[in-house]
């Protein structure tokens, strides 16, 4: 696998490894964007949680992304629609829409320079034989609202 630019371009800061037994009530485990975004909202609730990383922050599954958050992930809506139901294809894409617009109001709320930018999304094909499946996934979106 190739490494993604963002990790090509950001120096990764270390830290020490854990040498001692720590106690907390909650740990989280890895400090990707879930990891990390699951601390910042639990620190508003709480002191005692711990995030561990068994590599550096934001640098696994986080690191080697396309540099998005999105809700469309290629040709996923027809196909939960089909096997799970209207309903639960909606709670997935309202789950992904609602990730979004948090981790754009904390980009706002501390001033985070990151580039971050709204930016329409698309499917395409090269090949004729995929055009009906885009077009039942386009169908899925209207479906969805």
């Amino acid at each position: 696998m190739q490494t993604s630019t963002w990790i090509k371009e950001t120096k990764l800061k270390t830290y020490p490894h854990v040498e001692n037994d720590i106690h907390t009530n909650t740990l989280i485990i890895g400090a990707g964007l879930t990891g990390l975004t699951l601390g910042y909202y639990l620190s508003k609730a709480m002191s005692d949680f711990i995030i561990v990383e068994a590599d550096h922050i934001g640098a696994g599954a986080s690191g080697r992304n396309t540099c998005k958050i999105t809700a469309q992930h290629g040709r996923i809506y027809q196909d939960l629609i089909q096997k799970h139901g209207y309903d639960t294809a909606k709670k997935y894409y309202t789950a992904h829409k609602e990730a979004m617009d948090s981790i754009e109001e904390i980009i706002k709320e501390h001033a985070i320079d990151c580039s971050f930018m709204r930016c329409d999304s698309c499917i395409f094909t090269q090949e004729e034989t995929n055009i009906s499946q885009i077009q039942d996934e386009y169908q899925a979106y209207l479906d969805l609202g």
